[in-house]
Parts: structure tokens; C-alpha cells; sequence
């Protein structure tokens, strides 16, 4: 079985279409129709597609972000990893990711590593809490939000 590692690091320089089109080639690589077709797809779905034109170097680190998750959707991937992703965004560009996520969750699997706990809490199925590197606890949001030592390290004991 063959495996490919991709990283997402976008190039400041170019606009945020022409970065999700690169990462677009890599999936589609001849037909220019089917990269503009996901392309826009892609854009959409991160809610990108009225920064199109921008430079991605003049977006707010956020924004930024999105780019790189646009680029990694770009490649229909079935395994997507996402380490704080909310980092840098707003509450409302916050709220549009989680409806997202949970959009996306239905094709595709992801791996989310978030310090924010209402992110997890509101997208995740299954959690696993590390405190200094060790598995602290594991089950569903309830049963995290429910676990003593969960709220004794985390989520404050009220």
C-alpha cells in the first residue's frame, strides 16, 4: 500500500486561487475545466470564494489558515489532519468552520487538534484528552464533559 505525506504551506505570494489551484492540480492534473471546477468547489466550501483574487500574504493569519485547508480538501483526501485550525479566527468564522467540519465529516475522515474544547465539543464524535503528553481520558463529548479528571485539568470543576 503506497502512502503520501502532502503538506499544506501556502505561498504567500500567489493569489488564494492560484493556491488551492496547485494543490487541485496535484488531484486532477490535465483538464483545466475540472481544476476550476474544484477549485471554486473547494473555495466555497471553506468560504473563501470572495477572496479569490487576494494575496494570500495580505490575509489575516485566520484567513490564512483556511487557505491551507482549502488546499488540503483540494486533493479529496481521505484522511485530513488539522492541527488548530481556529487559531486566529473570529467567533462568527468559527461558527462557519464547524458547520464545515461537519459538512465534511461525511466523506471524509479528520483528525483535529484543538485546544479550543467548544470546537471539539461541538464537532467531534470521539475525544481523546492528553494532559502533559499522556492519555488523560477518551470516549464522546458527554462522556469528556462528564469525566472528573477531565474537568479537574481542563474544564474547571463547577
Amino acid at each position: 500500500m503506497a502512502y503520501t505525506f502532502q503538506t499544506t504551506s501556502v505561498f504567500t505570494g500567489l493569489t488564494v486561487y492560484e493556491n488551492v489551484a496547485l494543490a487541485v492540480r496535484r488531484h486532477i492534473r490535465s483538464d483545466p475545466k475540472a481544476v476550476e471546477s474544484l477549485v471554486r468547489e473547494t473555495l466555497r466550501d471553506v468560504g473563501l470564494e470572495d477572496d479569490e483574487l487576494k494575496i494570500v500574504g495580505d490575509l489575516s493569519y485566520g484567513h490564512q489558515r483556511l487557505v491551507e485547508i482549502a488546499m488540503g480538501l483540494a486533493q479529496k483526501p481521505k484522511l485530513l489532519i488539522l492541527d488548530e485550525p481556529t487559531q486566529g479566527l473570529s467567533d462568527s468564522e468559527i461558527a462557519k468552520f464547524n458547520k464545515r467540519i461537519l459538512d465534511l465529516s461525511a466523506h471524509t475522515t479528520i483528525l483535529l487538534i484543538e485546544h479550543n474544547i467548544g470546537v471539539i465539543m461541538e464537532v467531534a464524535d470521539y475525544i481523546t484528552v492528553l494532559h502533559f503528553g499522556e492519555v488523560l481520558a477518551e470516549g464522546t463529548p458527554n462522556e469528556i464533559q462528564q469525566n472528573r479528571e477531565v474537568q479537574i485539568a481542563y474544564l474547571g470543576t463547577e
